[in-house]
């Protein structure tokens, strides 16, 4: 394993070394030896004090003969290269915590690993809950990142991104209040999709070259195989809120509101779903894990699960300019040969279960050739399914929406009424003025007053063009 001073360093912290080092030098340095070698660190006699030098970097050691220094900083690299053996094969079985705790011996810090969604994988566990700070007792107990640090870390995070374009191992720290320790964090990436992150604590010194090369090597190493946890059903569905709520489970309120705070979502706001699938049903699983590895890419603010041979996609309605999210998403369907069921919008965390069983519904649904286009929306359908469906609350959840919202607020009978006999009249107007015996102008101004009221929805849907169609 290739080392920089810094990491040689700080092994040999106990002997006091007095470091004339750069900021950041990487990590090329392959063992020790008496003379000058390429890609070798040099020890030789200065004074009284042994000289390890490497380029134009040294650090000196005292009361130690040139032979005793020369060992141990040979000691040091065999200790690496014994470590990371024992990381590769950790990190095949997954032993997260195992990797963060062997960690210790190098950082002499407490040590986070934490997921994409801010969730703790591992902590160092030669620390209990009360040795650090707050935010280490709060991960301690409940196993997220408290609000407070995921708010500060979407804050900076675009400022962030661009240091580490100037810099590409640059880190991001992170001072809370006065009690806190800064917090160096460390994303891990798998071409180029966020895996989760290391969190180093300053407790006891502060984080040096040293400690971010080293991370920074693990996150390399760990990548793919966060990657490959992610995209594992069990771990991103079943352990995942959205996924409960998306089959009508009951979901922790406190993780619930925890998971809302991480994308920026109220629980009251609008939300849609899309639900993608290759028309191949014989695709295997590895085409379904590139086309949501595609789509974490292209729309990284939205949430995509993938749920059995499906792909899931939750967006905020709210706060999302969702027309353009589809969009993108149609074109990558397009070019996948896969087909996207896009439904309605409605208001509210927990309305995902009825839109998520209106998706489900409309293959059996749709009556149009699936071959020919890549994107079906669930108004062509709703019809069906509201004469299908038993269940009020489903029914009521298809109905379109700006029709719903006037239901639901039990105002404008007199323009729902005429909607209703509008539409039944096959968008008349002049079957529906006469059959409400009232003037056509009035009648138009009805409708009118439903759509200036209530209008919501994707531009160009069919429900608008019935509303526009003669008014």
């Amino acid at each position: 394993m290739r080392l920089n001073m810094w990491m040689i360093a700080n092994c040999l912290a106990v002997l006091e070394p007095e470091l004339y080092l750069k900021e950041f030098e990487p990590a090329v340095i392959k063992g020790v030896r008496f003379y000058s070698a390429d890609g070798y660190a040099y020890v030789c006699q200065r004074g009284d004090k042994v000289m390890c030098s490497f380029e134009e970097e040294y650090f000196l050691l005292s009361g130690l003969s040139l032979e005793v220094a020369c060992g141990l900083i040979q000691d040091v690299f065999d200790v690496f290269d014994a470590w990371e053996s024992k990381v590769t094969r950790w990190m095949q079985h997954m032993e997260y915590q195992k990797i963060v705790d062997s960690c210790h011996a190098f950082l002499r810090n407490p040590l986070v690993l934490l997921d994409a969604n801010y969730k703790a994988m591992a902590l160092s566990g030669q620390y209990g809950p009360e040795d650090v700070d707050g935010e280490w007792k709060y991960l301690k107990e409940n196993g997220f990142s408290s609000i407070k640090v995921v708010k500060e870390l979407r804050g900076r995070s675009a400022d962030s991104n661009l240091q580490r374009i100037r810099h590409p191992d640059a880190v991001l720290r992170i001072k809370l209040d006065a009690f806190g320790y800064v917090n160096v964090s460390q994303n891990i990436y798998y071409e180029n999709i966020l895996c989760g992150r290391f969190v180093i604590m300053e407790r006891s010194r502060a984080v040096n070259c040293g400690d971010i090369t080293l991370i920074k090597m693990l996150a390399e190493w760990l990548a793919p195989y966060m990657n490959k946890l992610n995209f594992n059903n069990r771990y991103t569905g079943g352990s995942s809120v959205f996924y409960h709520l998306l089959k009508g489970r009951e979901t922790d309120p406190k993780i619930l509101e925890m998971e809302l705070c991480y994308y920026g979502w109220e629980a009251d706001d609008e939300y849609k779903l899309l639900m993608l699938f290759y028309r191949d049903k014989k695709a295997d699983g590895m085409l379904l894990r590139l086309l949501r590895s595609a789509l974490l890419q292209t729309v990284p603010a939205c949430v995509t699960e993938i749920f059995d041979n499906r792909i899931v996609v939750i967006m905020n309605q709210s706060r999302q300019n969702v027309d353009y999210l589809t969009d993108k998403i149609k074109d990558i369907v397009m070019h996948n040969d896969a087909c996207c069921y896009a439904g309605l919008e409605a208001p509210g965390i927990l309305s995902l279960n009825k839109l998520y069983h209106q998706l489900s519904q409309m293959d059996g649904l749709l009556m149009c050739d699936k071959t020919q286009r890549a994107l079906f929306e669930f108004q062509e359908c709703a019809v069906a399914y509201i004469l299908r469906e038993t269940d009020l609350q489903r029914k009521i959840c298809a109905m379109y929406p700006p029709i719903r919202q006037c239901w639901l607020k039990g105002d404008d009978k007199e323009a729902l009424e005429a909607m209703r006999v509008y539409l039944l009249n096959n968008q008349s107007i002049a079957e529906t003025a006469k059959q409400l015996y009232l003037h056509r102008n009035t009648l138009v101004y009805r409708l009118q007053k439903i759509r200036a009221k209530h209008e919501i929805g994707s531009a160009g849907s069919a429900e608008k063009a019935v509303l526009q169609r003669e008014f």
